[in-house]
């Protein structure tokens, strides 16, 4: 009896620990209904999935086709919040949006701690998003290389530059990143509060000491080799050689025909698309572009 109350008094505190998580968040109700409906069609769609159908984030990055790119949307506030935007995004923001609605699909409700489809996406994006899932300005992935790190950690999401597979078609990026504290005026949030510097400067520092693997242009052809290593659905994440900088954009890995393609939030259109030219002319078209880094959901 003593074991029934205990287990029933564990389960009422992890059910107001999830909520008062949930109403940190900032979204509007649009949000939320628009992610339920998602996470539903998501879970129905995955009962059904045959082997050839779509993997799961290309499913979801689909369902975002022609939303408008908008950058800075987690900018606006005075202090900090977990920004849900389903309505318009970034290249990192689809990216987010996407894996958490993949994984609020797949997992159970008992990992996470919520019992609604909304909260699950809450869990994972506010995972994805933060170190540790502290919701704080100074603990945010601005870098993709800590978003990476920190995903892989969180047994999130797997470095597939990493793997043995793409072992024969990587070289290494030394990590340089600097460009938040030499610019902070840049940053909204920053330039208003110069005291998050010092956390700012030891997370660069430390993102600096990497060495990363990643594949580089010449090497992102229609190839065997490549199509072993990439799959549909995986994140890409193309490395820069831009002065403080690590990766300049992210989408999502779509073959074709013709080659591998990128599903992403395209700042030139305006809108998530599923781009039309191959990622090795995308690269080529970009001086500053180096290769791809390959991520995959766990």
């Amino acid at each position: 009896m003593r074991t029934k109350h205990f287990l029933a008094a564990m389960m009422l505190c992890m059910a107001c620990v999830a909520a008062m998580a949930q109403s940190k968040a900032q979204y509007q109700t649009k949000d939320s209904v628009t992610i339920t409906k998602l996470v539903n069609e998501g879970k129905q769609y995955l009962k059904n999935k045959k082997k050839t159908d779509a993997p799961i984030t290309l499913f979801f990055a689909r369902k975002l086709l022609n939303l408008p790119y908008v950058a800075h949307t987690l900018d606006k506030n005075k202090k900090e919040q977990l920004v849900v935007n389903i309505r318009e995004m970034d290249c990192t923001t689809l990216v987010e949006n996407v894996l958490a609605l993949s994984m609020a699909s797949m997992k159970q409700n008992a990992r996470t701690g919520y019992a609604s489809p909304f909260g699950d996406f809450i869990y994972y994006l506010r995972l994805l998003r933060y170190e540790n899932g502290k919701v704080d300005y100074t603990t945010r992935n601005h870098y993709f290389t800590g978003w990476i790190e920190n995903s892989v950690k969180s047994n999130l999401m797997t470095d597939v530059t990493s793997g043995q597979k793409a072992r024969e078609i990587v070289t290494r990026q030394k990590v340089t990143v600097d460009y938040m504290s030499n610019h902070p005026s840049a940053y909204a949030m920053l330039k208003a509060h110069p005291e998050w510097l010092p956390k700012i400067r030891k997370m660069e520092q430390h993102l600096s000491s990497l060495s990363c693997p990643y594949i580089p242009k010449s090497k992102v052809g229609n190839t065997d080799r490549l199509r072993e290593v990439v799959k549909d659905g995986d994140v890409l994440a193309i490395v820069t050689d831009k002065q403080g900088l690590d990766i300049a954009h992210l989408g999502f890995a779509v073959w074709k025909n013709d080659g591998l393609h990128m599903l992403h939030a395209s700042s030139l259109k305006k809108r998530v698309i599923e781009d039309g030219i191959t990622l090795r002319k995308y690269l080529e078209n970009h001086k500053s572009h180096l290769g791809i880094r390959v991520i995959r959901m766990v």
